[in-house]
């Protein structure tokens, strides 16, 4: 009987000792290969360039620069008059999806800014319009209104986005305010590809206070 117990208290050893830590070794290293896979799909690891200096004022004519976006995961877009509707409300419906897809506690770490492109003469009013009409919740989500004329130049060089590129596309800079890729969200899945990817933009310390839902555990 005391040789059974001295076998099962080594057998138990083993499994303690030896096989868990494997085990552990082996997930930890399929989470770590999952996290590389995912950051290798990043344009800024090989194509990365820092986003210049901008000045411009929101609807309600408050400043909005680029100090602004210092350690929070920035996401921009652009609209103008030509914006198709159907385009324009699919684009600020999953908008609206990423924003609410994060805690409350997290929306201070990310920032939406879309770039208003219109008549000078009616910007901040179409832009109340468009906050009214798809109850955007302004709390993290600034609408730049003016200057008008550096909107377009602005998104093109900072941003490299433009009609070409549609007005269902994000770009996606990091908490250290290099551009980081773009999504177009009219390719399904786009945008839970681009939500899995902001969590690799965060420093480590910081991950796990943003985290899309789905991944919640991937870098625990």
């Amino acid at each position: 009987m005391g040789k059974t117990k001295k076998n099962l208290g080594i057998i138990a050893l083993m499994f303690f000792g030896l096989i868990i830590p494997v085990i552990t070794v082996m997930f930890s290293k399929l989470g770590l290969d999952r996290y590389k896979a995912m950051k290798a799909e990043m344009i800024f690891l090989k194509d990365s360039f820092q986003i210049k200096e901008f000045d411009l004022r929101s609807h309600t004519n408050q400043p909005i620069v680029k100090k602004d976006t210092e350690g929070k995961i920035f996401i921009v877009n652009y609209l103008d008059r030509d914006c198709p509707e159907v385009e324009l409300t699919n684009t600020l419906d999953e908008m609206k999806r990423i924003q609410a897809e994060y805690k409350k506690e997290d929306g201070t770490k990310i920032l939406f800014l879309t770039h208003l492109h219109i008549a000078q003469d009616d910007s901040t009013t179409q832009a109340s319009q468009y906050i009214e009409k798809y109850k955007i919740d302004t709390s993290n989500w600034k609408i730049a209104t003016s200057p008008q004329y550096n909107i377009p130049e602005l998104i093109n060089t900072n941003y490299k986005l433009s009609k070409e590129k549609g007005y269902s596309t994000l770009a996606v800079v990091d908490p250290r305010g290099y551009l980081c890729n773009h999504y177009d969200l009219a390719v399904e899945g786009m945008t839970n590809k681009m939500m899995t990817h902001m969590t690799v933009l965060v420093p480590v310390k910081d991950r796990k206070h943003i985290e899309f839902k789905a991944d919640k555990n991937l870098y625990d």
